[in-house]
Formats: C-alpha cells, sequence, structure tokens
C-alpha cells in the first residue's frame, strides 16, 4: 500500500515536471519564433527607411543640382542681354526685368521643392525612429 503510493506519486512527480520541461521548451520556442519575427520586421522598417532616405536625397540632389543650371543660365542670359545694345531700351529693361522675376521665381520654385525634399526626409527618419522604439518595445514585452 504505502510501496504502491509512493511510487505513484513519484510517477506523477516526474510526469508534472516533464510536462513543465515540455511547457518550458514550448514557450522558448514560441518566444524565439517572436524574437526572429520582429527581427525580419525591422530589417524591412530599415530596408524601407533607408530607400525612403535615398530617394529623398537622391531628389534633393536633384533639386540642387537643377537651380545651380537654372542660376548659371539666367545669369548667362541676363549677362548676354545686358551686354548688347538695344535700340529701345524700355524693351531691354522689361526683358532684364522679366528674365530677373523668372529667375526669383525658379529659385523660389527649387527652394520649396528643396524643403519638400528635407521634409520627406526628416518624415521617414521620424517614422523610422519610431518603428525602431515601437520593435524595441515588442521586444522587451518578450524578454519579460
Amino acid at each position: 500500500g504505502a510501496q504502491e503510493n509512493r511510487e505513484k506519486s513519484e510517477a506523477t512527480a516526474r510526469l508534472d515536471d516533464a510536462q513543465q520541461i515540455e511547457q518550458e521548451a514550448a514557450h522558448k520556442r514560441w518566444v524565439e519564433d517572436l524574437e526572429e519575427k520582429h527581427a525580419e520586421e525591422i530589417e524591412k522598417v530599415k530596408e524601407i527607411y533607408l530607400k525612403e532616405a535615398s530617394e529623398a536625397l537622391e531628389e534633393k540632389r536633384i533639386a540642387e543640382l537643377a537651380l545651380v543650371e537654372a542660376k548659371k543660365g539666367i545669369v548667362s542670359n541676363l549677362g548676354a542681354l545686358r551686354d548688347e545694345k538695344h535700340e529701345h531700351d524700355d524693351l531691354r529693361q522689361e526683358q532684364l526685368t522679366e528674365l530677373e522675376n523668372q529667375f526669383e521665381l525658379k529659385i523660389s520654385q527649387l527652394q520649396q521643392e528643396m524643403e519638400v525634399q528635407a521634409r520627406k526626409l526628416r518624415n521617414a527618419e521620424e517614422e523610422h525612429r519610431m518603428a525602431m522604439d515601437e520593435a524595441r518595445q515588442r521586444e522587451e514585452k518578450l524578454v519579460k
């Protein structure tokens, strides 16, 4: 009787230990799967951020080059107009004024475009930072 009860009790304890070990192993696999999934998500967010940042920088670079080229062309046109002797000073002055206005408008447009690109870059950086913070928070919750 007592021997049999002790054996049953030991068998039950071994079964409980085995079940607990299996549950811990399953939990560990689950945590590892989540960590892997979060690492993949972080990589995807990084790739998106890097692509968007690269595109924004390229667009900014193109806008800056366009601004430089526009300045060269307009300055060249203004210089050519100034060098020429026009019979009609009024007409020449109007053309110069028109070119200067076009120049200022083009510069303004290019500066606005550069600001838009800079804003896009800042937004992409902020989204990346927020995604990284969110991923970090999820990871901390998993570890707890």
